[in-house]
């Protein structure tokens, strides 16, 4: 009989989260803002999937949404 463990070999390398600034995931964002930009390249070109930048795209403009709307 086989048993199936849900936790990780002893030794096995632990999932490293990264961290970004909040600087830097702006300066990427608003680059992929700009006209003509390409998510995918800019994404390689930092080491990230293309799916963070989208994400951090999506926050800048639900930030100056909100900022415009309450100002």
């Amino acid at each position: 009989m086989i048993e199936a463990v849900a936790e990780p070999f002893e030794g096995a390398p632990s999932r490293v989260h990264r961290r970004w600034s909040a600087t830097f995931k702006a300066e990427i964002a608003a680059e992929s803002l700009l006209p003509g930009a390409n998510v995918s390249a800019i994404a390689r070109r930092v080491g990230i999937d293309n799916s963070q930048v989208y994400q951090w795209r999506h926050k800048i403009k639900i930030n100056f949404v909100d900022r415009l709307w309450n100002a």
